[in-house]
């Protein structure tokens, strides 16, 4: 992140830096998180001036984020909105100012991108360089039946019914839904559970500390990435 300006002797910056000082003593957000929080409201501060604290209203909100709008992409402008909604509601909280001038503003929108599926080929190429039983069991649970990462990473033995060959998946939110287990990833998952000798606890077991998936996906990314180079 690109360093920024300090604000000196605007109104606001005295009570952003109270505010980030705040969340951060409540363990609400780390070190980085403070310093892009600070970095956003810095140029919203430098924006505002020495304007009375009581004056900030809705309309500097939304001509700052006009001026901001031109230079950001979609994602990074609902990230700075966010930032000041979370200040000036803050503002509001400790009786600075009587209003939110947030409160009336709805967040830019985010466009949803498509994902570009793999092609048979890369799909080829990603299973040719799976280094171990575990690598394809993760993939295959991904590839064939469509898991998020953190699925995998949060299923357990007693989620799959050998017997039935369904596996039961929790989701975001918590939501969980049973799916069919096809025949490919069910001997994938045998011999994965056969070579560690696994009857309970998580179904993909860590290595090193590290989340289930992460040397497969590394290994095939790298492989994808010098093919299509």
């Amino acid at each position: 992140m690109r360093p920024f300006v300090t604000p000196t002797g605007t109104t606001l910056w005295p009570h952003v830096l109270r505010y980030t000082q705040g969340r951060m003593a409540r363990g609400e957000i780390v070190a980085g998180t403070m310093v892009r929080t600070r970095s956003i409201l810095a140029s919203f501060a430098a924006f505002y001036g020495k304007r009375p604290i009581t004056s900030l209203g809705r309309s500097h909100v939304e001509t700052w984020m006009a001026e901001r709008g031109p230079s950001l992409g979609p994602a990074s402008r609902r990230n700075e909105f966010q930032a000041v909604r979370q200040f000036t509601k803050w503002l509001k909280l400790e009786k600075l100012i009587k209003t939110d001038p947030c409160q009336a503003i709805r967040a830019p929108k985010v466009p949803r991108s498509v994902p570009r599926a793999l092609t048979g080929e890369e799909v080829d190429r990603l299973r040719a360089v799976l280094p171990d039983r575990r690598a394809r069991a993760c993939v295959a649970l991904m590839l064939d039946m469509g898991l998020r990462r953190g699925e995998v990473i949060a299923l357990q033995v007693g989620d799959w019914d050998r017997t039935a060959r369904t596996l039961r998946v929790t989701g975001k939110g918590g939501h969980t839904r049973v799916l069919p287990v096809p025949d490919a990833v069910a001997a994938e998952l045998v011999a994965y559970l056969d070579e560690v000798g696994g009857r309970s606890g998580p179904l993909i077991r860590r290595l090193d500390g590290l989340s289930p998936i992460v040397s497969a996906q590394e290994k095939a990314r790298s492989a994808l990435t010098k093919t299509r180079g």
